[in-house]
C-alpha cells in the first residue's frame, strides 16, 4: 500500500545519507501507518520498503488498514534488534520523541551511526489525504456548533451543553474529542481556558464555544462567540473588534509569511484599541493535525515562514475578567492561492 508520507521521509534519507528512518512513539507510528497499535511497536522506512512491527493481538487489524509494505509479528525489542542487525544498516535516523528507555533498549544495542530528526517539522506539511481528513473533522465540529446555536436556550448550564456537544459529535461520526469543550457564558468568557461549571445561561449573555473532535485520528478546532438575545453595547463593541482582527489574521496567513508576522499583524490591530488593546492574552494560533496543538505556531516566537499545506488556526480574542470575553477561531490550510478555511460553513 503506497504511503504518501513516505516521499518526504525518503527525501530525508537521501539528504542525510541514511539507510532507514525509525519511528518508535505511538503518535508518530499512527501518523505514518494509520493504525494505533500497542506500545513496543516500531516502524522502519527505507528507500524501498516500510515495515511495521506489531504483536499478535494487532496483526489482523494492521493487515486490513496499515499503510506499510510489510507487517512483522514482533515479540519485543529483541525481535526488532535482530531484524535491523540483519539488514546491515550503516546509519539510521530516529524520531525526536523517543524516550531514553526506548533508546537504551532498542537503538543503542544496534551500535550503528544514528541521527535524531525533528518530527514536528516533518508532520507540519500535510498530505492531500490528511487535509481531506482534517476537513471531515472540521465539518463535524461546524455542524455541532451550528446545532448548538439553534438549540441552546436560557437556563441551560455550561456542563449540560458540553455533554451535548460530546454526544452530538460522536453521533456525527467523530471517534473522540480533540480536547474538552470550552463553554463559557457571560462573565466566564473572560477566562480564555474556562472550565465548564453549572453556570446557567442568561438571555443577554455572550456565549463562547471552543470545540473540536477527532475523525480517523485528525483533529478539528473552532471557536464562535454569539448570543441568543441582544448583547450590551460594550459586548458588541468587543465582538466587532475581535471579528475585524480575525479577518485581518486570515488575510495575513500567506505562504512565506512567518507565524510571528501574522501574530504581529493581528496584535497591532487589537492593541491600537484604547478599551481592549491590552487584553489579547495568547498567541494568534497554532498548528493542527494528529495533535490539537502542533507546529507551526502563530505567535511572536515563530520566525519561520508558512509553507503550502501547513494547517493552522487563527483565533484572536480579548478577555476582561469579571465582564466577559470574545474569541473567534477558524482552522485554515495555507496555500499558494491564499488561506483555505476548513471551518467556513459556520457563520460569524
Amino acid at each position: 500500500m503506497r504511503n504518501p508520507k513516505s516521499d518526504n521521509i525518503k527525501k530525508i534519507l537521501s539528504e542525510k545519507k541514511a539507510d532507514a528512518f525509525i519511528l518508535v512513539s505511538r503518535l508518530n507510528r499512527f501518523w505514518y501507518s494509520n493504525v494505533d497499535v500497542n506500545d513496543g511497536s516500531f516502524i522502519i522506512i527505507t528507500q524501498k520498503n516500510s515495515f511495521l512491527f506489531a504483536d499478535a493481538r494487532d496483526i489482523n487489524a494492521c493487515k486490513a488498514i496499515a499503510c506499510v509494505d510489510s507487517i512483522v509479528e514482533s515479540v519485543g525489542y529483541k525481535c526488532f534488534i535482530e531484524f535491523v542487525s540483519a539488514l546491515n544498516f550503516k546509519k539510521i535516523i530516529i524520531e525526536d520523541n523517543i524516550t531514553l528507555q526506548e533508546y537504551e533498549a532498542c537503538i543503542k544495542p544496534l551500535n550503528i551511526a544514528c541521527e535524531v530528526y525533528d518530527m514536528k517539522q516533518l508532520r507540519s506539511i500535510k498530505t492531500n489525504e490528511e487535509i481531506v481528513l482534517l476537513q471531515k473533522s472540521a465539518d463535524i465540529a461546524v455542524k455541532t456548533i451550528e446545532w448548538v446555536k439553534k438549540t441552546i436556550k436560557a437556563g441551560d448550564t455550561e456542563i449540560d451543553i458540553a455533554k451535548k456537544i460530546h454526544i452530538h459529535m460522536l453521533e456525527l461520526g467523530a471517534s473522540d474529542l480533540s480536547f474538552s469543550p470550552i463553554v463559557a457564558f457571560g462573565k466566564n468568557g473572560g477566562n480564555p481556558h474556562h472550565v465548564c461549571t453549572k453556570t446557567k445561561l442568561k438571555e443577554n449573555d455572550l456565549i463562547t464555544l471552543d470545540i473540536g473532535c477527532k475523525f480517523k485520528g485528525y483533529c478539528s478546532d473552532i471557536t464562535r462567540t454569539f448570543w441568543i438575545k441582544k448583547p450590551s453595547p460594550e459586548h458588541l463593541y468587543m465582538y466587532n473588534l475581535v471579528k475585524k482582527a480575525q479577518a485581518i489574521g486570515l488575510k495575513a496567513a500567506q505562504v512565506g509569511v512567518s507565524g510571528k508576522e501574522i501574530d504581529k499583524t493581528v496584535r497591532d490591530f487589537i492593541e491600537q484599541d484604547k478599551k481592549y488593546g491590552k487584553l489579547f492574552l495568547h498567541g494568534t494560533g497554532h498548528g493542527v493535525g494528529v495533535e490539537i496543538h502542533e507546529y507551526p505556531n502563530v505567535n511572536r516566537n515563530n520566525n519561520l515562514p508558512m509553507k503550502p499545506n501547513h494547517v493552522i488556526t487563527i483565533e484572536p480574542g480579548v478577555y476582561k475578567e469579571g465582564f466577559g470575553g470574545v474569541r473567534i477561531e477558524d482552522t485554515i490550510v495555507i496555500s499558494e492561492k491564499g488561506p483555505i478555511i476548513l471551518t467556513k460553513k459556520s457563520p460569524k
